[in-house]
């Protein structure tokens, strides 16, 4: 009997990591079919021609990512800590993934010597491995810590963080409860602690258009998602004061926190660096699908983008008579969160949420109706030129290879902005975006190869040059 109350535990932990590490081995390929089913989604435009054959080559794809993210999302309330070592896992790779890319393409472009490569090759190798002994199942955080580790109240100040804390409180729905509606008045905003959320927003599109005529109104859009722990609903329209823009039902059992539109409305007004952050969020969120629809960016994944996103910030943009917005060289990209504005040189209008052209020009800001907040991703180098491999998303300083730029937050990103609000206006890019009939494409300058030799005919060019230092080399 005493052998038998000492083996048991032991067995029942045996099955129990057994178990587990079946479940983190489906979790895994689950999501690396929804990933697979994202790039498919995103090649088929250019793989047919028939256009009706493509939309429904879309759709299938969609909604088999869909099953597998409705499966994977209920597999993670049951078993919440398989799903956090899982997602901690492929975030792991993710960074060293592309911290070894960066190194190819410094090293292909004469950046690395052979030793120098090699050696950044080895750690991040090291590192690798060192993941694959990560515990197949992580303990999820408890609801108070996964509130307070919110993504926009990262940085904020003890007493910011307290007061929202304090305001929120926890609510309970049951498997097909409708926690909001689209068109209703925005009330709050939520935060799910556990279980699954069905998203379904209903849009229009529309295009860009020139100064003086009315926009084209495009085909509806529906916009089917599932979201679950760690997910907030309802901070866009918070910012906005506009109505509800999706519907969200409860797909199984769910506990939200509850924060009233009243009490984040106070917050803000306490602390108005929480503003810039929920607008840094929310835009982040907004980016990354637009630029994945950016011809720059076909074979980019949405990791990838994420990580170039970690250089943004919400710029600072004037008021009063004719305020105007100036993009320069140290700007990769810039997206119109909301608003409107207009190109001063094609007199072509701009509505958000979309991707500013990337040629330096100037653009006339309009808050007659919603006021423009425009997300601004700089370059990782000061004299960063287009397609230059310094430029690419590095993140060699997340796995400790390069420490010459830091995570801190705010204080970097608000240099960063001044930096680049004080620049000059670069007059060439080797890539530049030109208007036919009131589409934009982007065509590609020939005479510009990355790191030939300047030949004569491009005098003229205002170029920034600045001495490279040995921290430079990761970024």
């Amino acid at each position: 009997m005493d052998v038998a109350l000492t083996v048991l535990p032991k067995l029942i932990d045996v099955v129990n990591n057994i178990i587990n590490r079946k479940l983190s081995f489906g979790y895994d390929v689950g999501k690396g079919y929804i990933i697979a089913e994202e790039e498919i989604i995103k090649l088929v435009d250019h793989m047919v021609v028939d256009k009706r054959i493509a939309k429904d080559l879309k759709q299938r794809s969609e909604k088999n990512r869909l099953d597998v993210v409705k499966s994977l999302g209920l597999l993670q309330r049951e078993h919440p800590g398989i799903a956090i070592s899982v997602k901690t896992r492929q975030a792991i790779r993710t960074i060293l993934n592309n911290a070894r890319d960066v190194i190819h393409e410094l090293k292909g472009g004469g950046l690395l010597d052979e030793a120098e490569a090699g050696k950044l090759e080895s750690i991040v190798e090291v590192k690798m491995k060192r993941q694959l002994s990560a515990p197949d199942s992580i303990s999820p955080q408890k609801p108070m810590e996964l509130l307070r580790n919110v993504v926009w109240l990262e940085g904020m100040q003890p007493e910011a963080i307290d007061f929202i804390t304090s305001a929120a409180r926890i609510k309970l729905f049951e498997v097909g409860d409708t926690i909001t509606r689209q068109g209703e008045d925005m009330t709050g905003v939520y935060l799910i602690v556990s279980g699954m959320v069905k998203m379904i927003g209903v849009s229009v599109a529309r295009t860009s258009y020139m100064d003086g005529e009315e926009p084209d109104v495009g085909e509806m859009i529906v916009t089917t998602d599932y979201i679950s722990a760690g997910n907030m609903i309802g901070e866009m329209g918070l910012l906005t004061s506009s109505r509800r823009n999706s519907s969200c039902t409860c797909e199984s059992s769910v506990q939200a926190y509850y924060i009233t539109a009243e009490d984040m409305t106070e917050a803000m007004k306490r602390f108005p660096d929480l503003v810039n952050s929920l607008w840094r969020v929310c835009g982040v969120r907004i980016a990354v699908p637009l630029l994945l629809d950016v011809p720059n960016y076909y074979n980019w994944s949405k990791d990838k983008i994420r990580v170039m996103c970690e250089r943004s910030f919400i710029a600072t943009l004037p008021k009063g008579p004719n305020p105007v917005f100036r993009t320069t060289e140290q700007m990769k990209e810039t997206i119109l969160i909301q608003g409107k504005v207009t190109d001063l040189d094609s007199r072509e209008i701009y509505e958000g949420p979309c991707v500013l052209p990337k040629t330096y020009r100037t653009f006339k800001l309009h808050y007659d109706t919603d006021e423009p907040k425009i997300l601004v991703i700089s370059r990782s180098h000061e004299s960063a030129m287009p397609d230059d491999p310094e430029d690419n998303p590095s993140v060699l300083d997340l796995v400790g290879l390069h420490s010459g730029r830091g995570r801190d937050g705010r204080e970097r990103r608000d240099t960063i902005g001044s930096e680049i609000f004080g620049g000059t206006e670069a007059t060439f890019r080797g890539k530049r975006r030109v208007t036919l009939a009131g589409r934009m494409s982007t065509s590609i300058d020939d005479s510009y190869r990355r790191l030939d030799p300047l030949p004569d005919r491009v005098q003229g060019r205002k170029i920034v040059v600045s001495p490279m230092v040995e921290d430079d080399k990761g970024c």
